[in-house]
Formats: structure tokens, sequence, C-alpha cells
């Protein structure tokens, strides 16, 4: 490593600390006994139902209900299928379909005899909905691993319906064979695979970054990890966060924002989170740093627990956070984003320490797991009202003329009172609101304990106007392609006489005039159209002058090979200049208006003067 690089990583370091984080600490989170399956928890999760699954890294899977009584009769034992030697090995992930209850698939992500991964489909009992089907597996994918740590294991549906894999470096120590940057490997990456295809393995997304680029493994969506130990999507947004086990010195909390295309290189094993540790086959790279990390040390810990963002109606308080842990020190942090500054807030460090996984269930609450006792835990707040009413994050909304239905977070525990124009509505208690008229709406929700009331939110149900975009000219150069006709529109369809078009070329058409009609998203986020007719004209470098005779206005259309500095002088019938005005024109169509008010009724010469190419019409102003 050269002293520019180090002194660059330093001060990317100190720039990006100083500027983008900030702790504090607050204990309002504190921990309710749930549950206990077993040890060696490795995933809670749910099925969209009220049902909470538990795996073990035994290859046991186990169900509770909502209070913690946990089903003697496992859902699920492969136990004779799953390697779980060592501390890293094991059934490590378990995702269920978002078509479960059509399918009854669900997946698991495991290490096999040979310590390599294996992600596998399973069905449902037909029988039994408490019961898997042992014999039903169909592997889709096996990962070979050298080593036995670092095998990642998490697996996610994202809000697209694709599978996420966590896939780890393949271990050892400081990634020695550079899997991670690897881009023909699957270690050290997050993975993006369709399994909805029920008959096949899986299938490459056609929108994965890498398709049909030479030297990448397709099934990559994100590149330079090291052990991410847990991934999760925001519920309410589709932000996907990624924990990264550290090496040395850091652990990482990873953010990849919805609406991502994916690419992203989270830098390992060039960076341990900002910090330099192995830039030998780095290159030059746009690397994408963890929006917050932690150094080692007897109260942080020494390797990340990644969680989830709360999204429950129970806790104002964590509503909008990312919760994660630290398996060696048993601290609880959560992380939000404040005004472009990540404040992560530390809520304490629970004793026994070695949390190994978050859990989710179906209303957004969060649970935590400790590995050597089995222990399932629920995240709850200190305080003693700590209620959320929240339907909508906007002050307006609006249906686009057609009735709308308002939905609240909705949680079992919770009663749902609406409001309208200040009124209550006693024939709507439950989360979900049909709307067929204009108003302000507001929320109020309550337990035996306390109420809360959210903002109140005006909702329009009237019809957006049509015609309410415009185009950008109305005439067009018959020699001109690829016209755009709308600026900052979302076109969804054009239609010209009638037939479909994808791109607007007036090359394609005779000269004469058109109707042209348009369906967009406008401002309201409606589905809009709009209509208008269009002229085509046949051009050169010559001058196409209309209306003439003229009143206060005229249009001049002329048609230039490359840019270049053009002006136009006018001149009165006995050959007076009356007028002059110098531009650039562009190549292609070129269209001005200009305003003659100020003229006197009569004949005027106009000329064009471009490219040292001289070009006349006369023209008659009739008022």
């Amino acid at each position: 490593m050269t002293m520019f690089q180090i002194k660059k990583s330093i001060l990317i370091y100190l720039v990006s600390f100083f500027i983008h984080q900030s702790s504090i600490s607050a204990q309002n989170v504190q921990l309710q006994f749930f549950t206990n399956a077993g040890a060696k928890v490795t995933d809670v999760t749910h099925a969209n139902d009220d049902r909470i699954f538990i795996a073990l890294a035994n290859g046991v899977i186990k169900i509770s209900d909502l209070f913690g009584n946990t089903l003697a009769d496992p859902f699920l034992n492969i136990s004779n299928k799953v390697n779980s030697a060592t501390l890293e090995q094991g059934l490590l992930g378990l995702a269920f379909s978002p078509n479960y209850y059509v399918d009854s698939s669900f997946y698991v992500n495991y290490t096999n005899s040979q310590g390599s991964n294996v992600i596998s489909r399973f069905k449902t009992s037909k029988l039994n909905a408490n019961k898997a089907d042992s014999t039903s597996e169909q592997v889709l994918l096996t990962i070979a691993q050298p080593f036995p740590n670092h095998n990642g294991g998490s697996i996610q549906f994202g809000p697209d319906g694709f599978l996420y894999i966590a896939v780890g470096d393949g271990g050892s120590g400081g990634d020695p064979l550079n899997h991670a940057q690897d881009s023909s490997s699957l270690l050290g990456k997050i993975l993006r695979i369709d399994v909805n295809e029920l008959s096949a393995n899986y299938s490459i997304p056609a929108s994965n970054p890498f398709v049909s680029k030479p030297g990448y493994a397709e099934e990559i969506w994100a590149l330079g990890l090291r052990n991410p130990w847990r991934i999760s999507f925001d519920r309410m947004n589709g932000d996907l966060w990624i924990s990264d086990v550290g090496e040395l010195s850091y652990e990482e909390i990873n953010l990849q924002t919805a609406g991502s295309k994916g690419g992203e290189n989270y830098g390992w094993r060039c960076y341990e989170a900002l910090a330099p540790f192995n830039l030998s086959q780095c290159g030059i790279s746009t690397y994408a740093f963890p929006v917050f990390d932690y150094l080692h040390n007897i109260q942080n810990g020494c390797s990340v627990t990644g969680g989830y963002v709360s999204r429950s109606a129970k806790y104002k308080s964590h509503f909008g956070q990312y919760f994660f842990s630290d398996f060696c020190s048993g601290r609880i942090w959560s992380l939000h984003d404040s005004l472009g500054v990540w404040v992560n807030t530390i809520h304490g460090s629970f004793i026994p320490w070695t949390y190994s996984t978050f859990g989710q269930d179906r209303y957004g609450d969060l649970y935590i797991a400790e590995f050597n006792t089995g222990n399932i835990s629920k995240l709850v707040s200190t305080f003693p009202c700590d209620l959320l009413a929240h339907f909508s994050f906007s002050d307006s909304l609006s249906s686009c003329g057609s009735a709308m239905e308002l939905k609240a977070l909705y949680h079992t525990d919770l009663n749902y009172q609406w409001y309208f124009n200040g009124n209550l509505l006693n024939t709507h208690s439950t989360s979900d609101l049909n709307v067929n008229q204009s108003g302000y709406y507001s929320l109020v929700v309550s337990d035996s304990l306390c109420a809360d009331t959210s903002k109140s939110i005006y909702v329009d149900l009237t019809d957006s106007q049509t015609g309410s975009i415009q185009l950008l000219d109305s005439v067009f150069c018959q020699q001109t392609f690829n016209v755009q006709l709308f600026s900052d529109v979302l076109i969804k369809e054009i239609w010209i006489n009638g037939q479909k078009i994808e791109q607007f070329n007036p090359r394609d058409y005779a000269a004469g005039v058109y109707d042209i009609e348009v369906y967009y998203i406008d401002s309201l986020d409606c589905f809009n159209y709009f209509t208008h007719s269009i002229s085509i004209v046949s051009c050169s470098e010559d001058l196409q002058i209309f209306p003439n005779p003229f009143d206060d206005f005229v249009d001049i259309i002329f048609y230039s090979t490359t840019t270049a500095p053009y002006s136009l002088t006018l001149y009165d019938a006995i050959g007076r200049r009356v007028r002059k005005d110098k531009h650039i024109a562009k190549a292609g169509q070129n269209h001005i208006s200009l305003q003659m008010d100020e003229l006197s009724k009569g004949h005027y010469t106009l000329r064009l003067n471009i490219k040292e190419n001289n070009y006349s019409k006369s023209i008659i102003k009739i008022h």
C-alpha cells in the first residue's frame, strides 16, 4: 500500500465519520421473554399469518403462536441433511414464498455434508398446515465453500418478488482467494434469482446488473461482502439492509436504497468498513461504503447481527429505525437517518449476549434470539404509551376521481376509529377505510391503556383535468427523427392518427396535419391523457412561415444541418430595416415564435442569414 493510498483512505474514513454519523444513548427498548424452541436459533420469521417460524442450526424448524406457545412437533426436520458441525454452519436461512397461500412453497439455506451452501424449495403438507413435506425438497442452487466459516445464509424475498441470497466470502481469514471481488464467483455476494417458475430451479431476472456481461456471474446483485449475517427489507419502503461481519477491527451496516439497479461493490477485501484492508488486485473501482460502522472493543463487541427496520404500530419510538446487535457484547443499537445524518442510538447491553438473529412477525413486531440458550425475546418499548396512528406520510392524497381505500398500520392488539372533517365515523372500526368523498381524514388507535391520534390528511377525489401538459412544439420538419414531444412528463403511450408509436419520427410521415393522443402520469400521480393536432412540413435551410398573412405573431421554421449562428432581419415595403434578431441555430429543426404587434399593417420581407446563405420570404401583416 502506498503512502498516498493510506492518506486517501484515512481521509475518506474521517470525512465520512464526522459528516454522516452521530451517536446517542437511550433506554427505550426492553426485552420481553417470548419462547424457547431450542438452542442455536438462526432465523425467526412468519408466513404472513399469526404463526412464528423458528429455524435452528441443527435443521429443525418449529412453530409458535403469537403468545409464545411452541408446538412440540416440528414443522420440518432435515437434520439428516444439515451439517452443523461448526459455529457458522447449519440451517441458516428461511423464507416463505410471497404466494405461500397459493403455492405452499418455502425456501431454506443450509450447509450440507460437504460444507456447501444449499438453497432448496420445500412444500407444506396438503393435509396439515403445521407440517412440511420433508420429501418435497427441490435443490435450486448449491454453492461450494472452501472453508467452514463465512457462509452467510440469510435469504429474503424482495418487494419485486425475487429471492435474495446472502453468501459469505468462503471463509478462512482475509478472503485469501479474493472471492468477494471475483466477479465470476458467487462467494462474498448478494445474489438475486427468480424462483417463481415452480417447475424449474431458478432463472436470472433480466434486470440483474450483470446479465450478459463477460466475466460476471449473472446471479450477482451486489458484491464485495465478507460474511453478511442477516439481510432484510424495510417492509414499508423496500430499502435493503445488509449487516456484514468484519475481520479485525470493524463491523458495518450497509444500505441499498429502494430503486437501486444493483451492482454495488461494498468494498471487501479492499476495505474493512472505511479502512483499507488489502488493496492488492483492487484496481480503480467505486465502492459503496457503509452508512454505519463500529470498532471492535469490549463495549461494542466483535460480530454484528443484523436485524430489521421497526414498522410496528405499537411502538412509535421505534418506528423507522433499523435495529441490530452484536454477538459478542449483547449491545443493541438502532439506526436512522435524520436530515442526512445517520444517528445511532445505543439501547444498552443485554445478558446473555450471544444474539444470533432478529425476527419479525406479520404485524412488524421485532424479536431477538439468543444463540446458546435458545431464548427468544420481543423488543418492546419502555414507554407506558407508545402507540402509532399512521396511514400516510403525505399531507394530502389524490385518487384521480375514484374512490380510495385508506390503509392504516395494522396490529391485532389495537382498536381503530376514523374521523371525517373532525367527526367520528361510527360505522368504521377497522384499520382500512373506503373513502368516497373529499375532505380531511384522521385516525385514532388505542388499546386498553392509551391512544394515539394521526395527523389530519386531506383526500382529494377530484378528477384530473385533461390537457394539463403542453407540447414542446406543434410543427415539425419532415427531415427530423427521435423528436421529444414533452418535457418532464412520464409518458405511457403515444398514438398518432390511431396508430400507437414508440418514438416520434416526423420523417416517417408525409407532410400534413395529424391528431396526436398521449397517455401519461400527471402531477397527482394520476393516469391522464392529452390530445392535440400537429403539423409536419417539408423543411430545408429555407424559411417556413405561418400564418401568412399574420396578425400579432408569426412562427418561423427552418432546418439546419449543424449548430450555427443565424440572423433574422425584417424589412418594410421600401427596404428599411425595422427589426433584427441574432441567435444560434441547433442542428435539426428550429422553431421561433416572433411577436409582431408593434408593426403597422402592410408588406414586409423577412430574411434568414445562416452559414453565408440568405433566404427571403414576403409576409403580410393584416392589422
